[in-house]
């Protein structure tokens, strides 16, 4: 799949953003406010939109025909009364030419569909007959608008006819170049059904969301600089229309530099997504009174914004592929066709989004007596007040997006995963536990353990460590065993250590009824200089805390006692390592205390390398790792391979080895200090 972005997008974008500025200028014109001509190309624009797609989607559940047909009820309603009816309310002779031209907009953009679609039938179209059908449509056009203009009477008539011939030179190349009448009225299949799929639902919704920000907070900058009125307004009109195609152009080609930088790669897409979100809420936040400060501070939060919006649609375009990855997962048969389809209407529900918002404002903006009465130079007065006001809009939508992202399932260690797994599949190789993993996490009802990120973002700024000995690290996924050192160990490991892994940990810490009394028992409870009850509350408060921060690591469970328990763990512990995972535990007796000494191993856990190899035939390595509070540095240490023939004693040698490996470990690390 291409991984850059669509020139054809962009250029469709800079097409419609010229197309709303002609409607306005058609507006002002006939003296009327720009504001009724954005709103009459929004309405008449949605309702062509609406019922194309309507057209070419027939089919589908009852549900989402309910909601095509309010939306339609919306735009015509609307259309019908920016036509009509508000020229009625607020009386203006020549409110009914200013409409026609916006509507002879659309209405042309269709006859050229239509003639082009007949022509493509009989023959397929060179791009000599594209043009020799699309030029007389497009003449009649430039014809019928200098009609209207010279009929209404307007003083601005050279200007209009000189829009009218930009747009046309705009529409002739969209079709000479992209040819995209092809498929403008074929319909649409139906689309796969993915509300099961948790990934995709929720990047569809990130789409949709920060899709749907990008493009009001254009609409918002436009309806500013417009009403500020600063020139007059046809140098305002080139000024504004040039400026934001050059911001879509910055985005764009940032888009396409980013999107497989190494920055991006080290990150994460998901973590590029939620990062550009953070940065755009940022700038409307910290310069939410930039509207009233003057250009700096204006230019300021735009350059922030479309920072934000880069990394945002950088993200998207890089997990696109990942999605059609999950959906193959879930469906055999989905190809790449299917996901095209669904980003076609993803790119119509993010423009039917913005259009709704934007043809809601622009119905209030029109139908305020003391603004429609407004001449351009008290707009001036209006503009910083409707501006900062109207931001507020797309600001709404990013913290969706951000609410979509942070719940994504679809990070870089899953990211990472489902690659492996394609591979497999396209090597003709089955993981059942890395697919039953992959499905549990991605199109099940996962619940994404947010607290892991917050947990390591926390304890980094304050716990800096280095880890040494991954050159050690050759054969994944392992068991990476470390020393305990109170609660030293534990939090070092799973902040800093590299892999992916899934720690053991006791089953009564993890369970709500039994935390309590085994965190008193074992920690509080032996503190001597706390009252009794002091200590009791201390626990019953911290037992939820430690509760949340423990299942956010994503634990196997280590039963003690009943052999029916133990074998749960390890047979959930060897499906964690086929599925691509390594294990992380702790195998020193307690004894009394953990401390800075290295207590003796236990051996049982070594009896996952014969577990593991009776299940895949491959060997498994366990890795000792010791942990220094002094000088803040993961020591990794030389594997130790479990060896299947080794007979009985393997798991005791295993185990022995590891611990005279964790003891060399810890006398280098005194030695150096």
């Amino acid at each position: 799949m291409n991984d850059s972005p669509n020139r054809k997008q962009l250029y469709n974008r800079i097409v419609y953003v010229y197309f709303c500025f002609f409607s306005m200028l058609a507006a002002q014109s006939f003296s009327l406010n720009i504001a009724y001509g954005a709103a009459a190309f929004f309405s008449i624009s949605a309702l062509f939109r609406m019922s194309a797609f309507t057209v070419r989607t027939q089919s589908g559940p009852p549900r989402r025909g309910a909601v095509k047909a309010v939306f339609a009820a919306f735009y015509t309603v609307s259309a019908v009364y920016i036509v009509v009816i508000n020229p009625l309310l607020f009386p203006h002779g020549q409110a009914a030419y200013a409409a026609a031209i916006i509507l002879l907009l659309f209405l042309e953009r269709e006859a050229e569909n239509l003639l082009l679609r007949i022509q493509n039938r009989k023959r397929a179209l060179k791009k000599r007959d594209i043009a020799f059908t699309i030029l007389p449509a497009e003449l009649i056009f430039i014809s019928a608008v200098a009609s209207i203009a010279y009929f209404g009477g307007t003083k601005m008539f050279a200007v209009i006819l000189a829009g009218a011939v930009i747009a046309m030179a705009f529409s002739f190349f969209r079709r000479f170049a992209y040819r995209d009448f092809l498929h403008e009225f074929d319909p649409l299949p139906i689309s796969p059904d993915i509300k099961h799929v948790r990934s995709a639902g929720l990047y569809y919704g990130m789409v949709i969301t920060s899709g749907a920000a990008f493009n009001i907070f254009a609409f918002t900058y436009i309806l500013f600089i417009m009403f500020t009125g600063a020139h007059d307004f046809l140098f305002d009109f080139f000024i504004v229309f040039g400026g934001l195609s050059l911001a879509y152009a910055a985005v764009y080609t940032g888009t396409a530099r980013f999107v497989n930088s190494p920055l991006i790669q080290r990150i994460g897409k998901n973590a590029a997504f939620v990062t550009g979100t953070a940065v755009a809420i940022f700038a409307v936040y910290i310069f939410r009174d930039s509207w009233f400060k003057g250009a700096l501070m204006f230019s300021l939060q735009t350059a922030l914004l479309l920072l934000g919006i880069i990394l945002q649609m950088t993200a998207t375009l890089g997990l696109k592929e990942d999605v059609l990855l999950v959906l193959k997962l879930y469906d055999k048969t989905i190809d790449e066709e299917a996901l095209k389809q669904r980003t076609a209407r993803l790119d119509f529900w993010t423009a039917i989004i913005s259009e709704t918002v934007f043809l809601s404002v622009l119905l209030l903006l029109i139908s305020d007596p003391v603004l429609y009465a407004a001449n351009v130079a008290d707009y001036i007065k209006y503009a910083p007040s409707i501006g900062s006001s109207l931001i507020a809009i797309p600001t709404v939508f990013l913290f969706a997006s951000l609410f979509y992202s942070v719940r994504q399932p679809l990070t870089e260690k899953f990211r990472r995963r489902l690659r492996q797994y394609a591979e497999l599949i396209k090597r003709g190789v089955r993981n059942p536990d890395m697919e039953k993993r992959l499905v549990n996490v991605l199109i099940k009802k996962y619940k994404k353990r947010v607290g892991v990120y917050i947990i390591r973002a926390f304890l980094k700024r304050i716990m800096y460590h280095t880890v040494t000995g991954k050159e050690n690290v050759t054969l994944l996924p392992g068991v990476f065993v470390f020393n305990h050192g109170e609660l030293y160990g534990p939090i070092a490991a799973v902040v800093f250590l590299p892999y992916d892994i899934r720690p053991w940990i006791l089953d009564k810490m993890l369970d709500p009824g039994q935390i309590t009394g085994h965190m008193y028992e074992g920690t509080f409870g032996k503190i001597k200089f706390l009252p009794a009850f002091i200590k009791k509350a201390v626990t019953a408060i911290l037992s939820p805390v430690v509760i949340w921060g423990l299942r956010s690591f994503d634990p196997i469970p280590v039963y003690r006692g009943a052999a029916k328990s133990v074998v749960k763990t390890f047979r959930m512990s060897v499906e964690c390592l086929n599925s691509g995972d390594s294990i992380l535990l702790f195998p020193e007796n307690p004894q009394d205390t953990y401390g800075d000494d290295i207590n003796p191993f236990y051996s049982g856990f070594a009896e996952l390398g014969r577990l593991y190899y009776r299940k895949t035939g491959k060997e498994l390595a366990f890795y000792p790792v010791y942990a220094s509070k002094k000088s803040r540095t993961l020591r990794i240490g030389e594997g130790v391979r479990f060896d299947c023939g080794g007979g009985r004693g393997e798991r005791q040698r295993v185990a022995a080895e590891l611990e005279t490996r964790m003891r060399g470990l810890k006398r280098m690390e005194e030695q150096e200090i």
